[in-house]
């Protein structure tokens, strides 16, 4: 096996249980469909981190003639993949029918998830830069403010229309993103 490929399934393996943990939770959800108002913030917020996963693992894939292997490149994968898999766990109530409203329990956990979501976009600027020799440009300022804000946004405002608008903003941006890539 060779060292790319080394990092490449353990970044897949702990980034594909944030996978699992949705579609897992969302099945649960179904399970329990008659209590809770699913609304519409969680399958959004949903939308996005597969999206936003989407394009972490085929980014990584692009740059697997200068991935290594050391204690380094395993902390990125810990650091990006891990808040993830934080995310996708409490994203949804581990009793949906004790709630009225998903958008409720949204709410109550929206700051964590965000701060998460912070912390691994930061993780990943910083590993590209450590392990890549990524070097920011003038040039890619819009690109990272046009993530960044709209996560600091979700992380302050604790109203419907600016998560709405926040997520809709992101799912269209990292899909965008996600078709230039492929």
């Amino acid at each position: 096996m060779s060292p790319f490929q080394f990092y490449f399934s353990f970044f897949t393996l702990i980034i594909g249980l944030a996978v699992a943990g949705v579609a897992r939770n969302f099945g649960a959800l179904w399970q329990h469909r008659v209590g809770a108002r699913v609304g519409y913030l969680t399958p959004l917020l949903a939308v996005f981190l597969l999206l936003d996963i989407s394009h972490f693992w085929l980014g990584l894939w692009e740059k697997q003639q200068i991935a290594t292997l050391g204690p380094l490149a395993l902390a990125s994968v810990l650091c990006v993949a891990l808040p993830y898999v934080f995310v996708t766990t409490i994203m949804f109530p581990a009793s949906p029918a004790e709630w009225e409203s998903l958008d409720e329990y949204y709410f109550l956990h929206s700051r964590a998830i965000f701060i998460s979501l912070t912390f691994s976009k930061a993780a990943a600027y910083l590993f590209d830069f450590l392990l890549f020799g990524w070097r920011p440009t003038p040039a890619h300022i819009p690109g990272i403010a046009l993530v960044v804000l709209p996560f600091i946004a979700l992380i302050v405002f604790c109203s419907a229309r600016v998560h709405y608008a926040g997520l809709i903003f992101l799912i269209l941006w990292s899909g965008f993103i996600l078709a230039m890539i492929g």
